[in-house]
C-alpha cells in the first residue's frame, strides 16, 4: 500500500485501512443516529446505481455496485431488508444483516455478521455520483465522494414489553400472519385424490 501523493486522487480504502495520512480531504464526524430497523445507503434522486465500499473492522470487505445498501438489526429484518432480498431473522440473534438493493451482479447475495463489527460503508472518491443514507427513514443526508457512515450495535438493549413466555411464540405468530410465512394449500391424500379420480366417468 501506499501513501497519497500530490496530484493523485485520494483512496477511501487506503484512507481508512491503509496508510494514508490525514490531511484536508479527510471528512471528521458530522453527528451520529439511533436506530431500531435499518441503515439504507442509495442512489437517491441520481439515475446510475451507485458504488458503495463496504468496510468490516479493519477489513475491506467488498465494492458493491447497486442501487444501494441495506443494514438491518434482527427487527428490522421484516421491513426493507426482507423486500430488498434479505433473511428473516428472530429479533434475538445478535446479528448485523446486509443486503444490497438490486445489485448489478446477481452473485451478491445477502449476508449476516456478528453484532461485534463495526461496520463502515462509504462513498469513494472516483464514485461518479454521491449516496444518500436515511436512518429507520428518516434524517436523510447525503454521502458525497469520500463521505462514510460508522455502524455498530448498541450496548444497551431496546426494551419491550410482551407476556412473560411469549417472545418465540409471538414472533412466529407475526410473521405467519402478517407475511403468510410458509403457507400454501394443503396437498390431499393419495387415498383422497385416488378416490375421487375413481368416482369420475
Amino acid at each position: 500500500m501506499r501513501s497519497q501523493t500530490k496530484g493523485q486522487h485520494p483512496d477511501l480504502v487506503e484512507e481508512l485501512i491503509g496508510e494514508e495520512a490525514e490531511n484536508d480531504y479527510t471528512h471528521k464526524p458530522d453527528g451520529s443516529y439511533e436506530i431500531l430497523n435499518d441503515i439504507v445507503v442509495d442512489r437517491g434522486p441520481n439515475p446510475t446505481m451507485s458504488s458503495i465500499e463496504v468496510f468490516g473492522d479493519d477489513e475491506h470487505f467488498t465494492t458493491v455496485q447497486a442501487d444501494g445498501v441495506c443494514v438491518a438489526t434482527p427487527t428490522g429484518s421484516t421491513a426493507y431488508n426482507l423486500a430488498a432480498g434479505g433473511s428473516l431473522c428472530h429479533p434475538e440473534n445478535p446479528v448485523i444483516l446486509v443486503t444490497a438493493i438490486c445489485a448489478h451482479t446477481l452473485n451478491f447475495r445477502p449476508i449476516i455478521l456478528p453484532d461485534t463489527i463495526v461496520l463502515r460503508i462509504g462513498v469513494p472518491y472516483d464514485a461518479r455520483t454521491s449516496s444518500w443514507a436515511s436512518f429507520d427513514g428518516r434524517e436523510r443526508i447525503e454521502l458525497c465522494p469520500g463521505d462514510y457512515v460508522t455502524i455498530s450495535a448498541s450496548r444497551y438493549p431496546f426494551a419491550n414489553v410482551m407476556q412473560q413466555g411469549r417472545r418465540n411464540e409471538d414472533w412466529v405468530s407475526s410473521i405467519s400472519e402478517k407475511l403468510n410465512w410458509n403457507s400454501r394449500q394443503k396437498q390431499k391424500s393419495f387415498k383422497e385424490w385416488s378416490n375421487n379420480n375413481d368416482s369420475k366417468p
